[in-house]
């Protein structure tokens, strides 16, 4: 049985390696991957690629976290936009949001108020980051939504961008208080659509809990129904469905959502978040934690990223 701490490390770790190997198919068609790895079993070669934006933009919100003991949000942009601004690839929306706010003049500061910041982008981006915010304030739903939503808006302040976000890290949340226990799928989605405000999202994942209910869904009846590209309402339920048609396999939630093909990378990343969250670092392939051992985000660096978020202690949210 994992440990609390353990969880957090395993989100973390979660994060990373699910990008890792969902980068090895990203932008290709269900189709395509279907045919060229037709079972589960197929995809025990697949090696795990570089990490990308959502890991460096994972954990450049824990570290803000960490150091300011909470939700900062000049601090939390400071920190992402020294990530940005060391040449790695991301998106226009959040390029261009960061870099605004980083040269902003005296009469736009960066500590402008929500609305001031961000852009009107529905994007995946602001939820691929915020499993951190998911269980540092797992403990208070109406916080965690509150700081969901503002540290979204760094980048992405339109509704379903937003929203995303939430709907990631409450399920995050909900992954890392469910640990230990035996959680079925069914009651994971539930739970989560009960803590879902946007109609879309509900709609997403009610259709979520319908293709739970079937033996076997075909990756192609899966994209169609739910998505997997880029923006928010694409692929965050995409994501938890994975996590909830194999809550007791971090390896096959993981492989099904990097099979999908699309925004695999983005898509691996949050199932890894809350898979890593439920059940734990010790549950993650020890082939695909030791992969992680170029760059900087190592293994040993999400330990002790994971250790040091766990200790938290947030106050109010700025």
């Amino acid at each position: 049985m994992s440990t609390r701490r353990d969880r957090f490390v395993g989100c973390l770790t979660g994060v990373v390696v699910g990008e890792c190997l969902g980068a090895r198919l990203d932008g290709l068609d269900a189709g395509p991957i279907s045919h060229r790895f037709p079972t589960e079993e197929s995809f025990a070669e697949l090696e795990p690629a570089s990490y990308g934006p959502a890991s460096e933009m994972t954990l450049a919100v824990a570290t803000s976290l960490i150091e300011s003991k909470g939700l900062d949000l000049d601090a939390m942009t400071e920190e992402m936009g020294r990530v940005v601004s060391d040449g790695s690839a991301y998106g226009a929306t959040t390029t261009r949001a960061l870099s605004e706010q980083q040269f902003a003049g005296a009469d736009e500061p960066v500590s402008s108020p929500l609305r001031e910041r961000g852009r009107e982008s529905y994007g995946n981006g602001a939820a691929a980051r915020t499993a951190p915010i998911g269980l540092v304030y797992c403990d208070d739903a109406e916080e965690l939504r509150e700081v969901a939503e503002s540290a979204a808006g760094i980048t992405h302040k339109h509704v379903l961008g937003m929203e995303g976000a939430v709907v990631q890290a409450t399920a995050v949340a909900l992954a890392l208080l469910g640990g230990g226990r035996r959680v079925s799928g069914e009651r994971f989605l539930a739970a989560l659509h009960a803590e879902t405000r946007a109609r879309e999202f509900r709609s997403r994942l009610e259709g979520a809990a319908d293709l739970l209910t079937r033996k076997t869904v075909s990756r192609e009846k899966l994209v169609a129904r739910l998505g997997n590209n880029k923006t928010a309402l694409g692929s965050v339920v995409t994501a938890i469905y994975c996590f909830a048609r194999h809550t007791d396999s971090f390896e096959k939630a993981v492989v099904l959502a990097a099979s999908l093909g699309g925004n695999s990378a983005t898509l691996a990343s949050m199932t890894g978040a809350v898979a890593g969250a439920y059940l734990g670092a010790t549950a993650i392939p020890g082939r695909w934690r030791e992969a992680l051992a170029d760059g900087e985000i190592t293994a040993a660096k999400l330990t002790e990223l994971g250790l040091a978020l766990a200790e938290c202690e947030p106050g109010s949210a700025a």
